[in-house]
């Protein structure tokens, strides 16, 4: 872990502090008090369903040795009390200074629409015979980014980050923050298109993070988006266009159709690096992505941190033989004005392949359900989670596998059996 100084913190923002001395270190900082550790920083911020100065004390007991808070309030003497008007913007500000000033590995950012994790496993891997500091699970927005980019420390060789937005103007603050040396865009579909008016708005947005780019840094880009990008794209840049890649069926049984083609683009981008990489195939994906699990004798793929049209193709397409598989699907959330056209399209694809059973979880997919032609298939849906998982124990099968945005959870369904 890094030792940050207090006094370099402080230099960002209009700040009160109440501390023993500004030479006194902290670890990392965190703005949820279960994840705190001895010697670090707790972010108290207001919230839009939580107040963050309601759980210092819990921070505090956790061994944070470090409160930023948005007023004054009550701490030992032995803890060092920040107040600041903007915790969030002291973050940034100074997340952008450690970058500039402390940071000397080399920085791979990767965005794009699906398989930014993936793909940011799968590098992290192949680097990991080098001292490689990885962003943790989905930590990739204004605030998770940040904080991820504290705990890497000037001695690791490369950092490997994921930056993802929800809406307009957000990825122009994670290129200041991230400064990256090299830039992956994965790809880019109909996921987080809610607040865009059309796929080029969308493609304009994820490219604000080259823009603090150096001139002559590479940027892999998906080839076939490169006409919708005319324009777009820095011409200072080495841009470095790439196609689908040809999947072997072993690699995709063991890593999934999503997570492979993710690898085989990691593998891609890293081919001219002269280190030695790790080339064993076999590696854990963040929780929650192409999981295979077992419980009470039931085989479980849990892919269900979140869902796309393009993110559930890549789970059908991981399952060879899907006649004894029961799919469990929930609503696409935040896909626009061709939300209720895709949830059809997906549900009579899936139809098409003959599964088991499909159950459904959302109103978009019900909707999809009542449009649709289906005399083959049982289609069953559920609005509790512990109905569905009473269902599914009475009703045995080769794998469940389980689909749906975030909002869901579905893995409950996986905890219950």
């Amino acid at each position: 872990m890094p030792n940050h100084k207090i006094e370099d913190l402080v230099q960002f923002g209009d700040c009160e502090v109440y501390c023993e001395g500004l030479e006194l270190d902290f670890k990392f900082l965190h703005f949820d008090s279960r994840l705190i550790e001895d010697s670090c920083g707790f972010l108290a911020m207001v919230g839009d369903s939580l107040d963050g100065h309601d759980f210092i004390e819990a921070a505090i007991n956790n061994g944070a040795s470090l409160v930023i808070a948005q007023k004054k309030c009550y701490v030992p003497s032995n803890v060092t009390l920040i107040v600041c008007k903007d915790p969030l913007k002291l973050l940034q500000d100074y997340a952008s200074w450690y970058r500039d000033n402390k940071l000397t590995g080399f920085i791979i950012g990767v965005t794009g629409s699906v398989g930014k994790t993936s793909t940011k496993d799968s590098l992290t891997h192949l680097l990991s015979k080098t001292k490689c500091y990885a962003s943790e699970g989905n930590y990739n927005n204004f605030l998770g980014l940040p904080l991820c980019l504290l705990k890497m420390t000037p001695n690791h060789q490369y950092g490997v980050f994921e930056a993802g937005i929800s809406t307009p103007n957000e990825m122009g603050l994670l290129g200041e923050i991230l400064k990256p040396n090299l830039m992956i865009v994965t790809n880019i579909h109909q996921s987080h298109m809610e607040f865009f008016q059309n796929k080029q708005e969308l493609i304009e947005e994820k490219l604000k993070l080259s823009l603090f780019m150096r001139q002559g840094a590479p940027l892999f880009f998906p080839k076939d988006l490169l006409d919708l990008s005319s324009g777009l794209l820095r011409t200072d840049l080495k841009v470095i266009p790439f196609e689908d890649f040809e999947l072997s069926e072993s690699i995709v049984e063991k890593m999934g159709f999503g997570p492979a083609k993710s690898y085989e683009l990691a593998k891609f981008v890293l081919k001219d690096f002269e280190i030695d990489f790790n080339t064993s195939e076999d590696f854990s994906l963040t929780h929650l992505r192409m999981q295979r699990k077992t419980k009470n004798n039931q085989e479980f793929l849990l892919d269900c941190y979140n869902a796309s049209p393009e993110s559930m193709r890549a789970l059908f397409q991981s399952i060879v033989n899907v006649s004894d598989v029961i799919f469990v699907l929930a609503d696409m959330l935040e896909l626009g004005l061709d939300s209720e056209l895709s949830h059809k399209i997906i549900l009579k694809e899936l139809v098409l392949k003959k599964p088991k059973k499909i159950i459904l979880f959302g109103d978009i997919f019900l909707k999809a359900c009542a449009e649709i032609e289906n005399d083959s298939i049982e289609i069953l849906s559920f609005s509790k989670i512990e109905d569905a998982c009473n269902y599914l124990k009475g009703n045995p099968c080769d794998c469940i596998a389980l689909k749906g945005s975030r909002f869901f959870a579905l893995e409950r369904i996986f905890q219950n059996f």
